[in-house]
Order: C-alpha cells, then structure tokens, then sequence
C-alpha cells in the first residue's frame, strides 16, 4: 500500500512538473449571514489541454464547515495554446452560483462563495403538544427529532417538502422557505387500553387487536396499545370461541374494558299448575357472577318449548317477579302428557335449558305444585322502649314465687302462735279471780 502510495505521488510530481499551469484552492460556501452550508454541489471547468479543451471536475460536497478542496492541472506544452481562464460553481438545491477565476493570480486560498440558505427547525409534537420521535426528511437529507420533537435543516431559499414519518404514517408539508423558520407538525398519538375480564371480574387472557396491530393480555388481562395515530378505532377481542368488538372514540377515552360472560344461565324451581286444561308454568331464572351481562331482554330469548305426540310448539316466557318468569300452555284434553324444555339465554348469547313434564288431570288436576315463595327473613326484636317490659326468665319467676309461698307460711305460723299464748293467758286470769272471791263470803 506504502509503495502505491510513493508511486502515485511520484507520478502526480511528474505530471506537475510538465503541467503548463496547476491551481490549488478552497471553495466555502456560506449563507447570507456567513453561516457555512454543509452538503452543497461544486466543481470546477477548466482547459486540460489544447487538444482536449474543457473538461469538469468530479461535483464534490461542502464538508461540516461548508469547504471543499481543488486542485486543477493544464497539461498543455505549447504556452500560446494554454488558457488559464476557468469556472467553479456551487449550488445548494435551486440556488446556484458560479465564479471566473484566472490561475496563477494570486487570488485568496479560501475562496467564499455565498448562496441563499436559511435554517429551518420543524418540531413534531402529538395532540397533547407533547414531543415526538419521528424521521423528518428534506430532500436527501432525514433526521430523527430529538429528545424535544425538533430535528434541524439549512434548506435554500424557496420551496421546500417535508416528509414527517411515523409508525407507517407519513405526512408531506410543503413550505415557502424566505427566512429562518420554525415548523410545526402535529401527529395524533394516542394511547388505549384494553382490559379483557369474565363474569366475576378475574382477568382473562385473551387476544386484542386495534388497527394493525395484535397483543395478548397479561396477567392482569390488560393489552397497551401506543402510537395510535387516528381518534377512532375499533378494538376487537377473541377468547377461545367467543368474539367481541368495540369503537372507541380516542379522544374522550384512552381505557375500555370488555367483560366476557362465558357462564350460561341457572334455571330452578320449575312449577306448574294446570287450570281448565291450560299449564301455566313458571320458573325462576338468574345469570351468576358479578360482572355477568343479565338475562337477554330480548322478545323470546326467554321460553317454553312444550311436546305433545311428538309435536312441538312453543311460547315465550314473560316476567312476573324478579327473575320470575311464566308462561301458558294452552288448553290440552284431559290425560295429555306434556314434555316441556325451558330456554333462557342471557345478554351475551350464553343458553340454558331445562326440562320437566306434567300431565293433565280431570277438574284442573295435575301438574306441578309451584314454587314456594322465598322465605323472609326474620324479624329482629325490637329494642325495649320505656313503655315495654323485658321478657321475663321462666326459672328466675319460679325462684321468685318461692320466696313468696315461704314468706306467707312464715307469717302464718308467727300469727297463729302468738294467738295461741293469748288465749292461754286469758284463762289463768279468770281462775285466780274466782278463787278470791270465795275467800271473801266465809270471812263476812
């Protein structure tokens, strides 16, 4: 490489030394405010020689510092025939320039040629004015925004495009460039959230899909979804067999939540009750979980399909209570066998089905007893008040009672003992009176 090297500066010395006249110079080009333009086109006409004549260099790119480098060699050997007159222009898009110069006149080393250039800052920013990265083009030239949405260009005077790219979507803007400019490009980005839950509320994990793009939920049952770039999207969820979809205005919401009832209905407490020939049957229908999407309202998503001889008919169901539903077979002959099949379906196409059978009796026998009516709860006690009594212990009033009974028999014995000395009293008095007035009548 070394002896290449030594040989073509060898050759490049011989040539020189034969050349009529050779020119060495530096070409900077500049704006109107000596601002350097990095990337402009030039190259230089010049004469080769008598027989050639003109020829034109290689175009060459302005560096960093809006410089570029030449050196020309005229090889003719006839000095009348060497013309020393030469061109060298530059262009920066649509604006160009060009020079005369004549080798050999002492012209500077740094030659500045200027051109109308301006600066031009375009800053992309989403719908809530907050920065973006994205690729912006001018030209040939493309740049990603930095941390603040801007990515900056010298562009040359007039009209210039620009290419704003991002997440598949590119947006072209046509400017008038007379100045240094700022230029503003909104794009939509928009965030969503797509929550997938069952009946109760547990997270599901299931297949989410908006615009192109298509994620699973984690373990929360949640799917992020960035960069969106238009306001109105439909999110569409697949869990095993089950699909549902959405649209989702981005501007008022930036969160949904899709609750897949996967659980049928329960049917209990089928009843029947057969009047003139005519079933009447009732049944107790609920959708369990607590995120369930309830029976369907839906005009015969709730009934009663009945055989008779391997005929069927049906009828719809109506409401009679909460969760309650009947509905009439009509009027069968006595001795009819009826096979019935109850369907309920609820909001989210879920189904379920029952059965019973009931034949019809004579003076509106048969049948089912219907079902019993909920129980209610019971009543607490009420709170004693100043005007009621508390209730009294049965054993607390027998202890009582006894206290009483040997109380009174107390009484008693003490009221009839002292009766009893009284009496004795009295009778010892009387005696000892009559004996004195014996004594008496012997002494008179």
């Amino acid at each position: 490489m070394r002896i290449l090297l030594i040989c073509a500066l060898l050759l490049a010395a011989a040539f020189l030394s034969n050349a009529e006249w050779s020119e060495q110079f530096t070409i900077a080009v500049a704006d109107e405010q000596l601002r350097p333009i990095p990337d402009a086109s030039v190259y230089a006409v010049y004469q080769l020689n008598s027989r050639d004549g003109l020829v034109k260099t290689r175009p060459k790119k302005t560096d960093a510092n809006g410089e570029v480098n030449f050196t020309l060699f005229n090889n003719e050997f006839n000095t009348a025939d060497s013309n020393k007159n030469y061109n060298v222009y530059a262009s920066f898009g649509n604006e160009s320039k060009t020079i005369s110069m004549v080798a050999g006149a002492g012209h500077p080393k740094v030659i500045v040629m200027y051109l109308r250039a301006y600066y031009l800052y375009v800053r992309v920013t989403d719908h809530r004015n907050l920065p973006l990265f994205a690729n912006v083009s001018v030209g040939s030239k493309t740049i990603e925004t930095d941390a603040r949405g801007q990515a900056f260009f010298q562009v040359p005077y007039g009209s210039s495009t620009i290419k704003v790219a991002r997440g598949g979507l590119t947006i072209p803007i046509s400017v008038d460039v007379t100045n240094d400019s700022v230029q503003e490009v909104q794009i939509k980005n928009y965030d969503l959230t797509v929550r997938v839950l069952d009946e109760n509320g547990k997270p599901l994990v299931a297949n989410v899909a908006v615009g192109g793009d298509s994620k699973k939920t984690d373990a929360k049952g949640e799917a992020q979804f960035g960069s969106i770039v238009d306001s109105a999207v439909e999110a569409v969820v697949s869990y095993k067999q089950v699909n549902r979809s959405q649209a989702v205005d981005l501007d008022v919401e930036s969160e949904i939540e899709f609750v897949m009832d996967l659980t049928p209905p329960e049917i209990r407490d089928i009843g029947v009750k057969v009047e003139d020939g005519i079933g009447r049957v009732t049944v107790y229908a609920q959708d369990p979980g607590t995120r369930a999407s309830g029976l369907s309202k839906n005009e015969g998503d709730i009934k009663v399909k009945y055989t008779i001889s391997s005929v069927d008919a049906e009828v719809a169901a109506y409401p009679v209570g909460y969760n309650l539903y009947a509905a009439e077979i009509p009027s069968q002959p006595e001795g009819t066998s009826v096979q019935l099949t109850i369907s309920v379906a609820d909001a989210d196409g879920n189904i379920a089905t029952n059965s019973t059978a009931y034949v019809v009796r004579s003076s509106g026998g048969g049948g089912t007893a219907p079902p019993p009516e909920p129980k209610p709860l019971p009543t607490p006690l009420p709170t004693p008040t100043s005007q009621q009594s508390f209730p009294i212990d049965p054993m607390l009033l027998g202890a009582a009672l006894a206290v009483v009974v040997l109380l009174a028999g107390a009484f008693y014995y003490i009221r009839k003992k002292q009766e009893e000395e009284g009496g004795t009293q009295g009778g010892n008095a009387g005696a000892a009176g009559g004996a004195g007035a014996t004594g008496g009548s012997i002494q008179a």
